[in-house]
């Protein structure tokens, strides 16, 4: 991070408006996203975002931020018009779920094709590894043009090489499978142990370098500089690909085989692995579907061959090189395990031993795996009891979570347990103590240094028991870690940083580590769900607890677990769910109180303070509470409630006067009443409707003490005087009723009081009696 001259970010936001007008057609929204970036008036290093029709501003706020931060990006495709009402041409902190998803996107107007040098994640590349990259993109390019397709724009993304290719797709579920599979044509054919097609930039949401900024990866060193991306190459007008050549390169793609797995002699399936760690000249290159490297081919070639595994056991094989056109899996088997071998290997009278004698084989029915339902008879089912971490509240073995508004103590209430788990002493004092044991934290939003660590220190934690995981590093570099793809990540860390004694994993918040972006929507109940499923089983297996720290809704749901955000699988998965509030009788402590508890009685709440007296705040328990989160979080009150809170909205509202009754719907519709609530609030109240006029709207009124006065008393009356409390007669006779506490409204037309109020008990005088000398035929008088 570095200070850059007033006329050095001018020149800087002119090179990224030039590289910027050849990728955004004019009039499109376009999301701008500064990773890791420092701001003033934020202590660490966070996210900014905004959203840009105008470019111009776009590349002002982009040299802005240059230099400022990791790395600055752009969504690769246009997205919806509405989001640019988050943040209109300007840079903000984006606040949760603020960002673009790929349902904002509805059309994909750009491919991006992103060739990567291999290294360790969270560096930059050497010199050399940044040539290769580049000189791989521009071979991938001729490639391509040779099956015609269009030029596409050629950049240096700093560390790695773009091809970024015009396509005309809607972002619909065929390109969601298409542009994926694309790619993996690419790496298949064209990544290797120093450069490496990404198969991860697929989805409609995607972001990209925003060439002209600086490309900023771990330290800027002699041998790894930090480098500005740039657009290299770039034709005169990008021509749309065909879809039929999109398809046609997808379907490079082997497809595993609907057969049974690719067997030896001895009826066992071949692991590919394992074959491969034979006499076979290999590359390790993962990535698609399966594993898949590259191998010295029959023809003769050092690294044309390439194999991949699928799920089910088989194998696919080939060529790249047309030479070698036709050999297969056999071909390649053949050539790197001579017959001998196989002989060896295979049982005597088996089709491979006979093979490898030259005799004929004869054709072997395959072996098919059991089929059929798993049963247990209860009657051999052994019951135990339910263990728990945290006793009454945390159970082992389970998901737990703790929901709540930010800044309620959430975070701070799970490094309280972390912390007690670690050193096997209660969380609250006087109640029986926790299993001791390893934690392993997610944590997504608190930085370790400055808020995790002396929250943990604070707490009394034995640090030496507590493990963040940071990320995860591959071939491709650093990311962060994914439930649905890292759990055996997860559980590697168990073993070797804890030695497999670990109570507590913490998640903090769950969406951002459920998946890639892009991949999961936490949202949706089927990508939840097969994601915590997972999960909850390592729990079990290993006997630990796992706590998911997640957010209420703004709106309250019919019940408080159903206020959690996301998808109501989280509240499905988990066995207890506890909520966060604030304390309605003290606003400055806080309550923990239950949801869901499926596996005991429920167990107090606690009232709880934040101390902070001693520099890193901690909890200081205030004791227990008899109630459930219901009792606290339904804003929406129930049936027998809801009405009479309706009717009480309802006669403060038409205590200004008789009111169309759409406008009063309209309004209570807003402030959380049904239209039917009202209907039934108004005959709660006692108030009428009545047409105002032939053509005129419903209006609603209170009943009265008040009146609208008649055509015939309008046309009567030149003058009249209306005293305190007065009712109108049909002739017109003022009758005194002074003793009244409500005033007079009185009114020319509509919302303009024309008279005054008369002042009511013993205070001072008013405007009573009040005489009104204007047109009668306009006049309404409230009482």
């Amino acid at each position: 991070m570095h200070s850059i001259p007033r006329p050095r970010r001018e020149q800087i936001a002119a090179a990224i408006l030039r590289d910027l007008r050849p990728l955004v057609e004019p009039g499109r929204v376009v999301e701008l996203r500064a990773l890791d970036a420092v701001t003033t008036g934020h202590r660490s290093p966070h996210v900014v975002s905004g959203y840009y029709d105008d470019l111009t501003a776009l590349a002002r706020d982009a040299a802005e931020l240059d230099g400022r931060c990791r790395g600055i990006y752009v969504t690769l495709n246009p997205v919806a018009p509405a989001l640019l009402a988050r943040a209109a041409n300007r840079i903000r902190s984006p606040g949760r779920d603020s960002t673009t998803g790929d349902s904002d996107v509805s059309h994909r107007t750009l491919l991006l094709v992103d060739l990567d040098p291999v290294r360790p994640g969270g560096i930059s590349a050497t010199e050399e590894e940044h040539g290769a990259a580049l000189a791989r993109a521009r071979e991938v390019r001729d490639r391509l043009s040779a099956q015609g397709w269009p030029a596409p724009v050629l950049a240096d993304s700093g560390n790695g090489a773009h091809l970024l290719y015009r396509v005309d797709l809607p972002a619909d579920a065929e390109s969601a499978v298409l542009i994926p599979q694309v790619l993996r044509a690419l790496h298949l054919l064209h990544s290797d142990q120093a450069v490496a097609v990404d198969t991860s930039v697929g989805n409609p949401a995607r972001i990209r370098r925003l060439y002209g900024t600086m490309t900023c990866k771990g330290d800027s060193i002699p041998e790894r500089p930090h480098r500005r991306s740039c657009i290299l190459e770039a034709p005169d007008g990008l021509d749309v690909v065909p879809r039929d050549l999109l398809e046609a390169l997808a379907a490079r793609v082997p497809h595993a085989p609907a057969t049974s797995p690719s067997r030896r002699g001895t009826g066992q399936a071949i692991d590919l692995a394992a074959w491969l760690r034979g006499p076979v000249s290999i590359t390790d290159r993962q990535g698609g579907q399966a594993d898949r490297y590259a191998i010295r081919c029959p023809g003769g070639h050092e690294d044309g061959a390439w194999a991949m595994q699928f799920s089910s056991g088989a194998v696919a094989a080939g060529c790249h090189h047309s030479s070698c056109a036709g050999f297969g899996w056999r071909a390649l088997r053949e050539h790197h395990e001579p017959r001998p071998a196989r002989a060896q290997e295979a049982h005597p009278g088996t089709p491979e031993a006979r093979q490898a004698q030259e005799v004929t084989p004869r054709p072997r029915a395959p072996q098919e795996a059991p089929r059929g339902a798993i049963t247990r008879r209860l009657s051999e089912v052994e019951p135990r009891p339910v263990s728990w971490l945290w006793p009454g509240r945390v159970p082992l073995g389970k998901i737990t979570a703790i929901a709540g508004r930010p800044g309620l103590g959430k975070s701070m209430l799970a490094t309280t347990l972390a912390a007690a788990v670690s050193r096997g002493r209660s969380v609250v004092p006087g109640e029986t103590s926790c299993r001791s044991g390893g934690v392993i934290l997610l944590a997504g939003e608190d930085g370790l240094e400055d808020t995790v660590a002396p929250r943990l220190l604070a707490a009394g934690a034995d640090m030496t028991r507590i493990v963040a995981i940071d990320g995860v590093a591959g071939p491709r570099g650093e990311r962060g870690l994914s439930l649905a793809e890292d759990l055996s990540e997860l559980e590697a860390v168990i073993d070797r940083d804890l030695d497999g004694d670990c109570r507590l994993i913490i998640i903090d918040p769950p969406a951002q580590f459920l998946g890639r972006p892009g991949q999961i929507d936490s949202h949706r109940d089927s990508d939840v769900r097969a994601v915590l499923g997972p999960l909850a089983a390592l729990a079990e297996r290993r006997g630990l607890a796992v706590l998911l720290i997640t957010h209420h809704r703004k709106s309250a749901g019919a019940t408080a677990d159903q206020a959690i955000s996301g998808s109501l699988a989280f509240c499905a998965a988990a066995r207890a769910i506890w909520h966060v509030v604030p304390d309605p009788e003290d606003r400055s402590l806080r309550l923990l109180v239950a949801g869901k508890c499926n596996l005991a009685a429920q167990a107090p709440g606690l009232r709880f303070g934040v101390d902070d007296a001693g520099g890193a705040p901690r909890i200081a328990w205030m004791g227990t509470v008899d109630a459930a989160a219901d009792d606290y979080m339904l804003d929406q009150p129930r049936p027998a409630r809801r009405l009479q809170s309706a009717a009480d909205w309802l006669r403060v509202r038409l205590q200004v006067g008789p009111t169309i009754a759409s406008v009063v719907k309209q309004e209570g519709r807003a402030a959380g009443y049904p239209e039917r609530t009202l209907d039934r609030a108004r005959v709660e109240i006692g108030a009428t409707a009545y047409k105002d006029g032939m053509q005129g709207p419903w209006v609603w009124s209170l009943p009265p003490t008040h009146r609208r006065l008649g055509a015939f008393e309008r046309k009567q009356r030149k003058n009249l005087v209306i005293t305190e409390g007065a009712t109108i007669s049909p002739l017109g006779e003022i009758e005194d009723a002074n003793n009244s506490e409500e005033s007079p409204w009185l009114r020319k037309a509509p919302n303009i009081l024309v008279g005054g109020l008369a002042s009511s008990g013993g205070g001072p005088a008013g405007p009573s009696p009040v005489e009104i000398g204007s047109d009668p035929d306009l006049l309404e008088v409230w009482l």
